[in-house]
């Protein structure tokens, strides 16, 4: 059996999912590009205040749900997107942080499926 999945370019597959997710997750955050990555971030009305600890999480793109859809209040601050079905590299995932440090604590985990 073989399973087809529909694309236009591979060159910008992960971005155009990214924007299929905030249609999907309009409650969810906002798409942030520092230095060329893409970052999915809460909307400043949804953002924790400071002293709170953080919550981040990377993914591999093609996982619909839980990487872009857990960007929201009551759920994690910041979504770092890594290429498809791989996880995000360092450089991305410390930009991500640095884009929401503001000296709370952060707990970040990467998700692997």
């Amino acid at each position: 059996m073989m399973i087809k999945k529909l694309y236009n370019e591979l060159d910008t597959l992960v971005d155009e999912a990214l924007e299929g997710q905030k249609l999907m997750y309009p409650e969810g955050g906002d798409i942030l590009t520092v230095s060329g990555t893409k970052l999915i971030v809460r909307r400043p009305q949804d953002r924790k205040p400071r002293g709170l600890v953080k919550l981040a999480m990377g993914y591999g793109s093609g996982h619909e749900g839980p990487g872009p859809g857990g960007v929201r209040p009551g759920g994690n601050d910041l979504g770092v997107p890594g290429d498809v079905f791989a996880a995000p590299a360092a450089n991305r995932i410390l930009r991500g942080l640095k884009a929401i440090a503001d000296g709370s604590p952060i707990n970040s985990s990467i998700w692997l499926w």
